[in-house]
Parts: structure tokens; C-alpha cells; sequence
């Protein structure tokens, strides 16, 4: 019996390693202005990447001529044969969807018409592309082009040649390819050879699910308020022994368009006393250790799937995709709401992560995926909490992962 007691007694010390931590601060907004055009941010999307697609169109296809839209028709192409009329061209995606949202359809109980119901996929039979530069467009046609995996705001080159109806037949295509990798060119650093664990959660959804995690409404209050303390009660006592970056989510109390920004210190006051807690903003990147880590709350990915509909593609297909796209968010500002930067585009991928997540999706995947200069990226999709119980534990080290589920 007294050996029991002396365990019970005696004090239990739990030391943690310390580990280097980095917010690259990609999508720290400064000072907000709203009166900027969005064309803005599709110029230096297009500027940002053109380069990289004319290198990447010309180790593809070679001895091709890369042409603007607006050079198009000054060659007579009558007398030429297919081969001999293939140029390279190098833009903007553009996909016309009819059932896409649109500010006139939002005005209809205005104008006293039939509002649309709102849709889980924006796509058809009758979507068309587009190409566009800083100039002009033009019509993409052929059977080479899968329409349904392209969306709008993606950069990419396009191997065809200009039909007599003035669009242009798409032979082939290519985009800017995952970037070059750091880790590839810099050795690992953490501070022992043990393993590095980190913790992925996403979906709590404590508004919507108030007894999944065994909290029961106490007082009258309105239910935001309510899901905030809650969370903040929840939250406080896991940063009082570890640390956690905290992504705001679509739902969440900060600004509706991308980038979201940090949380405030006053709307998780128990949660923000400690400096174990660090804000991030949603999409994130950052270092942990030597590892590269990004990712979002889940709005790009589930955008995108709106945009495509393609029920042979997965949400880690998506994002697989987005690595090759160069771009966190290639639909905003288009169907996803985004802050209309002017100068520059902070959704480009400059930096290769070796961790990228998407959060709340409805189960756990992972994949990894092996770049053209031997980039090694792990892909993990986070399944929502609230219906699943389920959080993704990541090996820094190794990069393993495993779902962990928490029974109720």
C-alpha cells in the first residue's frame, strides 16, 4: 500500500524539447485596402509565373515558337501543315461556368426574379476555357484539354495551333511544375535523433457539435459566443502543457476572404495568456525544425472540387494538383473570396514544402509525392474532428504519418 502511495506522491517531471519555429508571414496582411480591381492579382499571378512556364514549355516541347495572343493571325496558315502551325502559347486559365456565383443572380430578390439555389458544384456540359494574357483572350478547344481539371486562375502553356474559327486547338499543355525544394540543398537540423512529433487537428466544430466533446449549454447565450468560450476553456488547458500554432477556419471569428488573418488575443483571453499559443493566419506556412510545413483550413481544396466536380479526384488529389500549380488558392478571387492584392501574388508557392496539408475534409489521407528534381513532399489530408474524433500524427523526421481516434 505504501508503495503506492509514494507514486502518488511523488512528483512526476515532464521535460519537453525545444525545437526551432518560423512564420514565414506569406499572408500577414498590412494595411487593408479594399478599392483595388482583382485583375490586379491575376497580372502578377501571370508575371510571377511566365517565366518559370516559357523554360518549362521549352524543355517539353522544345523547338517551338512562344507566342502572345496578340501575334496571332499575322502568319497565313493555309499553306501549312498541323505540325508546321504549332506555337506556344502561355496564360491565364479562365473557365465560363453558367451556374457559377454572380453578384446579378445575388441582386435577384431586387429585381423580383427566381433566385438560384445555391449549388454543391459550379460545373456542366456547357463549361468553356478560356486563355487569357495581359491583352486578349481566346478560346481553348480540342480533346487533348480536360476541361474539368482545369480551373480559373491557373497559369499554365499550351501547345496547339489557331483554327480558322478563331479559337485555338490545344494539342497539349503543361504548368509550372512543384518548386525547387530546400531540404534537397540543406541537411535536416533537430535537436536529437529521436522522434519529432507534431499533431494535426481540424473541424472541432464545437458550435455545431456541443455534446461531442461532453460540454452542455449552460446559460442562455448567443451560440457564437458560447462555442468561443467553449473553445477557449478547451484550449487553454492543452497550451498549458504544449505548444500550438492556431489556424483560423471558414466559420471562425475573423475575416470571411483569404488570406483569414490571426486570431485576436481578445476573443481566446484564457487560451492567449500563455505564449505557448501562436496564431497563424489561414493558408499558413512556416518551419518547424528543418521542415517546411504549409497548408489551409480546407476552403481552396473545397473550392476547386465546386469548380471541377470530378468524382474520380480526391481532396489529396487536389492538393497534389495545387503543388504543380505553384498555388495555394488558384480559384481566388474568382469563386473564393480573397483580399485584392495589387503588386503581387502571396498564394504562389516560392517555397516547396515538405508537409502540406488541407484541413477538414471527411477522412484521412496521405500521399507522397516525388518531384522532377527529386522534391519529396507529404501530402495529408486532416479529417474533420467533429465527425470523425480523428487527429493525423506526423513524424517530422521520417514524415510517417497515422491517424490517432478519440473514442467518446
Amino acid at each position: 500500500m505504501s508503495e503506492f502511495s509514494d507514486m502518488d506522491n511523488a512528483k512526476i517531471k515532464i521535460e519537453r524539447k525545444s525545437i526551432e519555429f518560423e512564420d514565414f508571414k506569406k499572408f500577414i496582411i498590412g494595411d487593408r485596402k479594399f478599392d483595388k480591381q482583382y485583375s490586379n492579382i491575376y497580372i502578377a499571378r501571370l508575371r510571377a509565373l511566365k517565366n518559370i512556364l516559357e523554360n518549362k514549355s521549352k524543355e517539353k516541347w522544345g523547338q517551338y515558337q512562344v507566342k502572345t495572343i496578340s501575334q496571332l493571325g499575322d502568319d497565313d496558315n493555309d499553306d501549312k501543315s498541323e505540325a508546321e502551325k504549332l506555337i506556344i502559347l502561355i496564360g491565364i486559365i479562365y473557365k465560363h461556368q453558367e451556374l457559377k456565383p454572380s453578384i446579378l443572380k445575388e441582386l435577384s430578390d431586387e429585381l423580383q426574379l427566381i433566385p438560384q439555389s445555391s449549388r454543391s458544384n459550379y460545373s456542366s456540359e456547357k463549361d468553356q476555357l478560356f486563355l487569357e494574357d495581359e491583352m486578349l483572350r481566346i478560346k481553348l478547344v480540342g480533346n487533348d484539354l480536360n476541361h474539368k481539371e482545369m480551373v480559373t486562375g491557373l497559369i499554365c502553356g499550351v501547345l496547339g495551333y489557331q483554327s480558322s474559327g478563331g479559337t485555338f486547338n490545344v494539342k497539349d499543355y503543361c504548368v509550372p511544375g512543384i518548386c525547387p525544394q530546400a531540404s534537397e540543398c540543406y541537411p535536416l537540423i533537430f535537436p536529437s535523433e529521436e522522434k519529432i512529433l507534431i499533431l494535426l487537428l481540424s473541424g472541432l466544430d464545437l458550435s455545431g457539435n456541443p455534446d461531442s466533446l461532453h460540454y452542455q449549454l449552460l446559460t442562455a447565450t448567443k451560440e457564437t459566443i458560447l462555442a468561443t468560450r467553449r473553445f477557449d476553456t478547451l484550449l487553454s488547458e492543452i497550451v498549458s502543457t504544449s505548444n500550438v500554432i492556431l489556424m483560423p477556419g471558414q466559420f471562425d471569428p475573423s475575416n470571411h476572404s483569404i488570406p483569414q488573418q490571426p486570431f485576436h488575443p481578445s476573443i481566446l483571453p484564457l487560451s492567449f495568456r500563455y505564449k505557448s499559443l501562436y496564431a497563424a493566419t489561414n493558408p499558413w506556412i512556416g518551419k518547424i525544425g528543418s521542415r517546411i510545413l504549409a497548408g489551409s483550413s480546407g476552403q481552396p481544396i473545397e473550392d476547386i472540387m465546386k469548380v471541377a466536380n470530378l468524382n474520380d479526384y480526391s481532396p489529396i488529389d487536389w492538393l497534389e494538383k495545387t503543388l504543380n500549380w505553384r498555388h495555394f488558392a488558384p480559384t481566388a478571387p474568382d469563386t473564393l473570396a480573397a483580399y485584392p492584392y495589387v503588386e503581387t501574388d502571396p498564394f504562389i508557392m516560392d517555397e516547396c514544402p515538405d508537409i502540406y496539408f488541407v484541413g477538414n475534409t471527411n477522412e484521412y489521407a496521405t500521399k507522397c509525392v516525388v518531384g522532377d528534381q527529386r522534391q519529396t513532399i507529404k501530402l495529408i489530408c486532416i479529417p474533420k474532428f467533429s465527425k470523425t474524433h480523428t487527429a493525423v500524427v506526423v513524424d517530422l523526421l521520417s514524415l510517417d504519418t497515422w491517424p490517432i481516434t478519440f473514442q467518446n
